[in-house]
């Protein structure tokens, strides 16, 4: 921000602005104009300035005009280009020369600051922003995949889940969820669970338990230990009806979780002592498509896939 004046000195350490109470970062003085930072997360106030006159004196001037901070919004391109003719691709490198043919489905790391790329139905692409360069991790042809769909990690990030609709809506033959871990690069993929096809998977966040979705039916499932192999097995905790793509977050708590249900968020309430999620109610949305700001049911969203917890 910029404050124009008269008188203001250019020692910036006699110099203090403030916004209601939040004191601002003076950057610099010319004894016309002060330059200072705004803090992150301030919006409105009177503006005040304060400026060290000597001998104990202070010179206070505050403006009547209230400040008031317009957000933006500005979209631009991180990675990924076309060539000529509009036609990308599968192709790693640095941020300048990688492309990307299906990107569907974004896992954020914040501690290595990476980004793990879905390339729907096709591959799993790791994006690391410091080195600004992107890698193919895992291809569909791996681990018997068939639609990859989305990735979620493990609560320590130790463990990157990869879920599978396979397509199968008859017999669980086919691998619904496999994962791959960190020490080995996420470069080896390991086969986890067996079931008709998944969609979102989500690990609790203190007791790790696997609960994911389905499409056929859309049940609301979790992995279990079989009793004798001690594999881990499915568990229809209940169902939401329909035949929909569904996702499912958990609250960082571990106390609910989320399941979005394109038109439709529903809300379902952890079980501590059993360890299984509750039959789920709608918390948002009723099923009629559209895009209206508004309480619970009265809401209305084309298509819900992301919770923000």
């Amino acid at each position: 921000m910029y404050i124009s004046g008269e008188n203001f000195g250019t020692d910036v350490s006699k110099i203090r602005v403030f916004i209601g109470d939040r004191e601002l970062k003076v950057v610099g003085a010319n004894g016309k104009q002060i330059y200072c930072w705004v803090p992150g997360q301030t919006s409105t106030g009177q503006v005040r300035v304060v400026i060290d006159a000597g001998s104990g004196k202070t010179v206070e001037h505050t403006f009547p005009d209230q400040f008031n901070y317009i957000r933006s919004t500005n979209v631009g391109t991180l990675v990924g280009n076309v060539d000529q003719n509009g036609n990308s691709g599968i192709i790693d490198g640095d941020f300048e020369t990688a492309r990307f043919e299906y990107p569907a489905w974004v896992t954020f790391e914040p501690g290595s600051n990476v980004l793990f790329v879905t390339e729907l139905d096709r591959a799993v692409r790791k994006v690391d922003l410091g080195a600004r360069t992107v890698s193919t991790l895992v291809t569909n042809g791996q681990a018997a995949f068939a639609k990859m769909q989305t990735t979620t990690l493990s609560p320590d990030t130790d463990t990157l889940f990869l879920v599978d609709d396979n397509g199968n809506r008859s017999t669980p033959n086919k691998v619904a969820i496999a994962y791959t871990l960190r020490s080995e690069n996420y470069r080896r993929v390991h086969a986890l669970l067996w079931d008709v096809g998944a969609y979102g998977v989500a690990p609790h966040p203190t007791h790790n338990g696997l609960f994911y979705t389905v499409t056929n039916g859309t049940p609301i499932k979790k992995a279990v230990p079989d009793a004798v192999t001690g594999e881990l097995v499915p568990k229809e905790l209940y169902r939401i009806g329909g035949n929909l793509s569904t996702l499912i977050f958990f609250h960082p708590s571990g106390n609910y979780a989320y399941v979005m249900a394109h038109t439709r968020i529903y809300k379902s309430m952890y079980n501590w002592d059993t360890r299984e999620l509750q039959p789920a109610i709608i918390f948002a949305g009723d099923g009629a498509a559209g895009d209206v700001d508004a309480i619970g049911t009265s809401a209305r969203m084309g298509r819900a896939i992301r919770a923000y917890l």
